[in-house]
């Protein structure tokens, strides 16, 4: 989007200053008020999940030591000042809702669903380097403000013993469930759907043999908690872009099967084997919400009253533990074993452990 009036850190420490003529340092405050406009303006979100996003809509944009721009579209009182509206013509529906502070403020940090703003909270984030990005950061975090108030509270403990998730069965486990997932989000036909699901449940409950209980609490609420805000935030970013949200289905059935890389950010190879398995717990949870939202119409309100993915997954597919081999099986012929093995060990490297187990 072009715009003829940028925003510049400068023009919003001092209303006075006359706004400049373009210039490339000026484009990331341009696309800021491009992220502000799809934000507060996108429809649809009930049918995403119900209750995330309803009006009236207040959220905080900002870039990386610059001056944090409140959306809202309720008045912040007198300790905001609002944004000159030759600002505006070409961002009409953030009239009258983009703010600065009176008093000089940053945001300190990447994100922050606390942000205050008077009396009350706001979700706040420092934009990325594109409008995509952005609007999915934004809605993400805004769904773990969201949780808060309506998810049951979470009780995993991230600094439980983490030799669990380098133990090398338990990651080839892991790869065999994304390929399922990967595999049910691209069928059309629900009975193939339901098999594979009972395939991966069957995958899940031989992984969950290998796990101390604590360590399981900790990845099936990670699944929950970060697969739903991914989930909800790219599909969010979709409909705030005009987009078919049938492509966000593509983009996770494609992550599930992109090799899994070291981060390279942490100061040791087990806290970066950490991030990594983080990550893939994420878009496995996504992938088994969009999944389930094809099987079970109110997916969410099970969620928000505490049901697990294995508990809402069981119950819709008539999972039957008995059969469980049968399934297990069935995921093993469905999978190129000796790629997957290939990718856990590239992965683990020497970190990797190999415990006796199911």
């Amino acid at each position: 989007m072009t715009a003829t009036f940028f925003l510049s850190v400068a023009m919003l420490s001092s209303p006075s200053h006359e706004p400049p003529r373009g210039g490339p340092h000026f484009v990331s405050d341009s696309l800021l008020l491009a992220t502000a406009q799809h934000a507060i303006g996108v429809r649809g979100v009930e049918v995403v999940w119900p209750g995330f996003w309803t009006k009236p809509r207040r959220f905080v944009l900002a870039r990386p030591a610059g001056v944090p721009v409140l959306i809202t579209e309720i008045s912040p009182g007198s300790a905001y000042r609002p944004l000159d509206s030759e600002l505006l013509l070409h961002y009409p529906d953030l009239s009258g809702r983009a703010y600065t502070s009176v008093v000089p403020t940053q945001l300190e940090t990447v994100f922050d669903v606390r942000f205050r703003v008077g009396s009350t909270t706001v979700t706040a984030i420092q934009i990325r380097d594109g409008i995509d990005a952005s609007l999915e950061m934004l809605f993400h975090e805004a769904f773990h403000a969201f949780q808060v108030d309506r998810f049951p509270p979470t009780r995993r403990n991230e600094a439980v013993d983490r030799a669990f998730y380098l133990d090398f069965q338990y990651n080839i486990l892991c790869e065999i469930e994304r390929r399922l997932l990967s595999t049910a989000l691209d069928t059309d036909d629900r009975s193939e759907l339901a098999h594979l699901v009972q395939s991966a449940l069957a995958v899940r409950e031989r992984r969950s043999r290998r796990l101390s209980s604590v360590f399981r609490l900790t990845e099936r609420e990670i699944e929950i908690v970060e697969g739903s805000a991914q989930y909800v935030g790219m599909m969010v970013r979709s409909l705030a872009l005009g987009r078919d949200t049938g492509l966000v289905t593509l983009a996770i059935s494609k992550r599930l099967r992109e090799p899994l890389t070291n981060p390279g950010t942490a100061a040791n190879e087990r806290e970066r084997l950490w991030r990594t398995h983080r990550s893939r717990l994420s878009f496995t949870g996504a992938a088994w919400i969009t999944i389930l939202r094809r099987l079970v119409p109110d997916v969410p309100a099970l969620i928000e009253s505490g049901a697990g993915i294995d508990q809402v997954a069981s119950a819709a597919v008539q999972f039957d533990i008995s059969k469980n081999d049968d399934y297990f099986n069935d995921a093993r012929a469905r999978t190129e074993l000796a790629q997957v093995e290939q990718r856990v060990r590239q992965l683990l490297g020497d970190s990797a452990s190999f415990r006796r187990g199911p």
